[in-house]
């Protein structure tokens, strides 16, 4: 009995459904600044055999801001098995990891209060 591949465009949209269920369980809504890093990275994987490392540089930041990190990973995941440069992917992996690992978060915007200062720490 022979496994047949699934076909190429079912993977990558299965890929994205994933990271995108990714960002529903971790970002909410009302914080707009994550939502769209998180989003940004999801669609990015579309781009991810033709452009593995552009897509993984769109998704870091997402990692940065963020807990939805599964587009990152399989960007990771698809650089790793298109390309042959280790040095590059330890680079990557490295980011990957300092990023993820930043205490660094994004500010949230209030808008119900009409002050100077909306932006909250």
């Amino acid at each position: 009995m022979s496994l047949r591949h699934p076909p190429a465009l079912l993977v990558d949209l299965t890929v994205v459904a994933v990271a995108l269920f990714d960002v529903a369980v971790h970002v909410h809504y009302d914080e707009p600044v994550r939502l769209a890093w998180a989003l940004t990275a999801s669609l990015a994987l579309l781009l991810r055999r033709r452009l593995p490392l552009l897509t993984f540089l769109l998704t870091l930041p997402a990692v940065l801001v963020s807990d939805a990190v599964f587009a990152a990973l399989a960007a990771l995941y698809t650089l790793a098995s298109l390309s042959r440069r280790r040095w590059l992917l330890a680079g990557c992996v490295l980011a990957f990891t300092v990023a993820d690992m930043a205490p660094w978060s994004a500010p949230k915007f209030d808008l119900s209060e009409p002050s100077s200062s909306r932006i909250r720490p």
